[in-house]
């Protein structure tokens, strides 16, 4: 018996559903494509960015359009020196630049070890997600929280994750469990983002 999991494309999940828009994320990766990040954008904008649905690709009216909506709205944070940056790749690129947040951690290996506040040693390697959308007629917030071991990049490698989502009522979170473990990854995560206020 070949039994599979469930498969969920992630950029078809944190795009918003009808009726919804982002108003904030953070996300976290190692390495990053900018055509990915591009990708991200336009989903999280709501738009869709199919190559293999006919009329299915995003167009540059779309692309602009989404950076538009989601100016200080989206950070990633990833390990400096690990976005993947092809040859002339030109004004499209200096757009995303915005949207991304480089942490300096010298991945060089430190003879005897490395310790807790030392940044040698060590590399920015946490990949998850947490996206906060809201409801075009009220300030009723929904959350999407995931975890997972993708990158933010090309790679076609089967990934596993974990995805959650939570919604507000009256700004308090409804019935369900809470789980403080995920409030603290994504406080240091907004932390590392300097996004501590949103």
């Amino acid at each position: 018996m070949n039994t599979h999991f469930s498969q969920q494309a992630l950029l078809d999940w944190l795009r918003p559903d009808s009726g919804w828009c982002t108003d904030h994320a953070l996300f976290s990766t190692y390495s990053a494509d900018p055509g990915v990040i591009a990708s991200l954008l336009l989903s999280l904008a709501g738009f869709e960015d199919d190559p293999s649905e006919p009329d299915g690709c995003a167009t540059k009216v779309a692309f602009a359009k989404s950076v538009v909506r989601l100016r200080k709205r989206v950070t990633i944070v990833l390990q400096a020196g690990r976005l993947f940056v092809p040859r002339g790749a030109g004004r499209p690129f200096a757009l995303l630049d915005r949207f991304l947040k480089h942490i300096s951690y010298d991945e060089r290996s430190k003879a005897g070890g490395s310790d807790e506040t030392s940044k040698v040693g060590r590399s920015w390697h946490a990949k998850c997600a947490a996206v906060r959308y809201v409801c075009e007629t009220s300030e009723i917030g929904k959350w999407r929280f995931w975890l997972g071991s993708r990158n933010l990049t090309r790679d076609n490698s089967w990934d596993l994750g974990l995805s959650l989502e939570g919604q507000e009522s009256g700004g308090e979170a409804q019935t369900g469990e809470n789980i403080p473990s995920i409030a603290d990854a994504v406080g240091k995560l907004a932390e590392a983002a300097d996004r501590s206020d949103q």
